[in-house]
């Protein structure tokens, strides 16, 4: 994911797919946007995982054999995939994976749209998704 002027994303596109698959975006800081989006949806579908299995296993049925079929099913995701390498979900610290990233979430987007209407519009989403997601 890149952003930037277009004449100079394509004179080092060989450097980039020498380690990926680029893709030019739109504007210098596109990239950095779409892949902050793309971390948070991480985020949420981890919180997701980790809160089905929490459940799963609180009404009774086998962790190992719940991560199965979560898997396997329309819900399965590349964060249902991470989960299943916890052998117990209380050896998992969600809330300290996603302080972290939020963090940094925030602080980025926070200086990309000072003084924009985005500010406005995205601060109060992205705090109340933080809020829910890191109880």
């Amino acid at each position: 994911m890149v952003g930037g002027d277009p004449v100079t994303f394509e004179r080092v596109r060989p450097v980039f797919e020498s380690f990926g698959s680029p893709q030019h975006l739109g504007q210098f800081d596109s990239g950095q946007i779409l892949k902050l989006l793309s971390n948070a949806m991480l985020m949420a579908h981890l919180r997701l995982a980790y809160d089905a299995l929490e459940l799963a296993t609180t009404l009774g049925v086998e962790l190992d054999l719940a991560r199965e079929v979560l898997l396997q099913g329309s819900g399965g995701s590349a964060a249902m995939r991470t989960m299943i390498k916890f052998v117990e979900l209380d050896t998992i610290d969600v809330r300290s994976m996603l302080d972290k990233d939020f963090d940094h979430f925030r602080e980025v987007i926070s200086g990309m749209t000072a003084g924009r209407t985005i500010d406005r519009l995205g601060a109060e989403p992205l705090d109340r998704l933080a809020t829910e997601m890191l109880s």
